[in-house]
């Protein structure tokens, strides 16, 4: 009845000392396994000591004991080693690949609510000339004598001979 070994855990009663696995350490002496700390993680067994834990890399995010990296999904980064959790893309930008560090500015003639995985175009009828627009409403309505398609960065004037009204 010693102390419980490096790497091992020993509960109540212990007769085999129990291995310490992947996303956990274990001091001699543990009678439970310690989870690697949020931002942190491990693949390997038989760790003795926190500092063994791995720092989370970028574009991916480490709860408490995590065994492996948890990569960002679209419309969320991460821009730092060690992050215990991936941030959505506020609105205004988005993120249309996984694993990113980063979000991109919602260009012209499209808007972006949070935690986009795409910019959105402003439907036919509409336009709008600025970058980081938030939501539908960013995308202004057609003048009458101009036309919009969907996505347009500015309104264009009908052909001569021909009418628009307003919204088309």
């Amino acid at each position: 009845a010693g102390l419980c070994p490096e790497g091992k855990w020993c509960g109540r009663a212990t007769i085999v000392p129990v291995d310490c696995g992947p996303g956990t350490y274990c001091p001699a002496g543990s009678g439970s396994p310690n989870l690697c700390e949020e931002g942190t993680w491990s693949d390997k067994a038989l760790l003795v000591s926190a500092d063994e834990c791995r720092s989370c890399p970028p574009g991916s995010s480490c709860a408490p004991g995590s065994a492996t990296p948890k990569t960002c999904s679209q419309g969320t980064y991460s821009a730092d080693w060690g992050r215990p959790k991936c941030e959505d893309c506020v609105a205004g930008s988005f993120q249309d690949a996984p694993n990113a560090t980063a979000c991109a500015a919602c260009p012209a003639g499209t808007y972006c609510e949070a935690r986009a995985s795409a910019a959105l175009l402003c439907p036919v009828g509409t336009w709008n000339g600025t970058a980081n627009a938030t939501s539908i409403d960013d995308c202004d309505e057609c003048p009458a004598g101009f036309a919009c398609v969907a996505g347009a960065t500015a309104p264009l004037p009908c052909d001569a001979g021909s009418v628009s009204s307003a919204g088309s």
